[in-house]
């Protein structure tokens, strides 16, 4: 649904039986779900793959020679990811800063470490 339809909804039923009260707090939740997507960087199917890969191994050389690319490649990806985060709002400037995103974002969980 979108924000417009959300708020016309909203607009008919507020006049039926919900308060003013919890039309903001909808709104609000509404609105706070639309940020949090705006500040997760898109990432590429390939970017995750090596992300992921790489904070499982412990070394982007571990990471390249699961993955049958360089270490160089690694690097590659992992610097645009961060640049990709820093431009989110959200910057990840070390291994453990990009695994807190990972899992914040869903691209990894704890299990799987």
């Amino acid at each position: 649904m979108s924000y417009r339809a959300a708020t016309v909804t909203l607009h008919w039923q507020s006049t039926s039986r919900l308060s003013t009260k919890k039309i903001g707090s909808v709104m609000h939740t509404m609105d706070e779900a639309a940020a949090d997507r705006a500040t997760r960087p898109t990432l590429t199917d390939r970017e995750i793959e090596v992300l992921r890969t790489w904070l499982i191994c412990d070394t982007k050389q571990a990471a390249a020679r699961t993955l049958f690319i360089t270490a160089a490649t690694v690097n590659t990806h992992i610097t645009r990811i961060r640049d990709k985060y820093e431009a989110a709002g959200r910057a990840a400037n070390t291994k453990a800063a990009l695994l807190a995103r990972a899992l914040q974002d869903g691209l990894i969980t704890v299990e799987e470490l």
